[in-house]
């Protein structure tokens, strides 16, 4: 596909690709930003590796290994000081001041592990420590989706929190180890080659990725501007999971507005969810706000210009986040005819995460509005004001 215009990623200026049909051209494309936001991925069981974490005489018996906790109600300790290297808007850690969470923060943490890295209530009992190179893996149970494991680690880095180690499921069996990068390594430039040197240092051998989401930053109100299509312009034929909606009047399956706001405006901010059964998820929602109010995550949006990027202060950044699962991964796979070492090396480019972004968009909802078939990608080829989403 040509190259047509150039998008600023998680490793300085990157190239983006316009998607053909459109005919784009950087005069009338909007600023766009696309990250990988989330990656879990799966790698061999390796008994050597396996034992060098755990083979070991315990400390304590293997039912009550998990010495990890977090306890919201409590003031909490951190870990560790991250060094220069972490992004400098990351979740605050010092080395002398407990971390207090108020409400929003522990709602955060509940809501993504990935928010805040772990933290060990006040006591001694924490899980036992193993290191393996310049890698150190800290056993324990955390909050998050690796509690059906019998095996979890907490993986740092240089004093780091690299990530989530786990394996050997309690119920089912899945014979293999996933690893979960926290949040915010993905929006460092240097993770790929991290996540490379984990694996040569720890001889994990690469299988699949199994979970990961693109998301597409803008300073457009793609949620406002299609909920504003869909309420005034009857005229548009909407595709909603690859079924035309015929009955305006008939509840659309799988499509959500989640609304909030003040007394006056309640519903004055919009999040458009779409999702699959099969796990497929498209949510389109204002980050800046939601930075500011739930997450705090403001690495996410920390290399923003605003003379390079041809924004000005005060203009809110909009997220448009795709979610795949292992079951929609494979059906990419099949459709490109390329097989997962393949697809983990494309994700490193930003033609491959657009046309993902796009794809995934495409599945779960699309329109026709004056003989074209557009989708939310279409919204952000062309410079949308504020003033225009509202009167759209």
């Amino acid at each position: 596909m040509p190259i047509l215009y150039s998008v600023r990623g998680q490793t300085e200026t990157r190239v983006g690709t316009a998607l053909n049909n459109n005919g784009l051209n950087k005069e009338n494309m909007s600023p766009i930003k696309i990250y990988i936001d989330r990656l879990e991925l799966a790698y061999e069981r390796n008994p050597e590796f396996e034992s060098k974490l755990h083979g070991s005489p315990r400390q304590h018996g293997e039912d009550d290994a998990f010495g990890w906790a977090i306890d919201i109600e409590k003031t909490m300790k951190p870990i560790t000081t991250l060094p220069s290297t972490r992004p400098t808007s990351a979740p605050p850690i010092s080395s002398n001041e407990p971390v207090i969470l108020d409400n929003a923060a522990v709602e955060s943490l509940l809501d993504d592990i990935d928010s805040i890295p772990p933290i060990p209530c006040d006591n001694d009992d924490v899980g036992d420590s193993v290191s393996i190179g310049k890698w150190c893996f800290v056993r324990g149970k955390f909050i998050g989706p690796n509690t059906a494991y019998k095996y979890n680690y907490r993986v740092e880095h240089d004093g780091m929190v690299f990530g989530y180690l786990y394996y050997e499921t309690y119920l089912l069996r899945r014979e293999k180890i996933y690893l979960r990068l926290v949040n915010y390594i993905l929006y460092n430039e240097d993770y790929w080659q991290l996540l490379q040197d984990f694996e040569n240092d720890c001889g994990l051998k690469f299988v699949h990725i199994s979970k990961v989401d693109v998301a597409l930053d803008t300073t457009v109100d793609t949620s406002k501007v299609v909920y504003n299509m869909m309420k005034s312009q009857k005229s548009i034929e909407w595709i909603v999971n690859g079924h035309r909606v015929i009955n305006r009047d008939i509840t659309v399956k799988k499509l959500f507005w989640v609304t909030s706001g003040s007394l006056n405006e309640p519903d004055k901010n919009r999040t458009l969810y779409v999702t699959q059964t099969e796990g497929l998820e498209l949510c389109c929602y204002d980050k800046t706000t939601e930075i500011d109010e739930k997450s705090f995550k403001y690495y996410q949006t920390g290399d923003w210009d605003y003379e390079e990027d041809d924004i000005v202060e005060g203009d809110i950044i909009y997220r448009n986040e795709t979610r795949l699962t292992r079951k929609n991964i494979i059906s990419y796979l099949e459709g490109h005819h390329i097989n997962d070492h393949q697809f983990r090396d494309l994700l490193q480019n930003m033609e491959t995460r657009l046309e993902i972004f796009r794809n995934i968009c495409r599945k779960l909802i699309r329109w026709n509005k004056d003989g074209r078939s557009q989708d939310i990608m279409s919204l952000v080829t062309t410079h949308y004001s504020s003033e225009t989403a509202k009167c759209c």
